[in-house]
């Protein structure tokens, strides 16, 4: 239970609170097909698709709950009452600070939400792709034992 907010607005926080960190971690995720004790191919880094999993889902959340955001803003005289405005999404976190340049606010803006989710959708599409290396592995093989029995089959029949 969250003292201020919502569970989300909370790992919202803590996850753009070292931003660049993360990002860089997730980044960093190395993916490989090994070949376990039981003789069965795998992929190493099970807690890291479940970490970006859980990320994934929580930027898809801020998606559902970011609004537009309207700012009178003059890119030449700075802020002014008078001249056009500036809009943009972003996520509020209400009583949640992440601090940004020496300053702290109580939002996340949407390119920085996109950007992570671009790195973590590449990751998990990385993953992906390998899982579907070992299933089409394990069809072929079973193919070839059906086809392997099949023939046997047929050369009992003919005995």
């Amino acid at each position: 239970m969250t003292y201020y907010g919502t569970q989300l607005q909370k790992d919202v926080c803590d996850l753009f609170q070292k931003k660049k960190e993360n990002m860089r971690i997730c980044e960093d995720y190395k993916f490989e097909i090994i070949i376990g004790e039981d003789g069965v191919k795998k992929i190493t880094c099970d807690e890291e698709v479940t970490n970006l999993e859980r990320i994934e889902n929580m930027l898809v959340e801020m998606f559902d709950e970011w609004y537009e955001y309207d700012e009178k803003y003059d890119q030449e005289e700075g802020w002014d009452d008078t001249t056009e405005y500036e809009k943009y999404m972003v996520f509020d976190m209400d009583e949640y600070y992440v601090f940004h340049n020496f300053d702290s606010r109580n939002w996340i803006y949407e390119y920085e939400i996109e950007d992570f989710y671009e790195i973590i959708l590449k990751k998990l599409v990385e993953y992906n792709l390998l899982v579907k290396i070992i299933e089409d592995e394990i069809e072929k093989i079973q193919m070839e034992k059906d086809v392997c029995v099949g023939i046997s089959l047929a050369f009992l029949m003919f005995q």
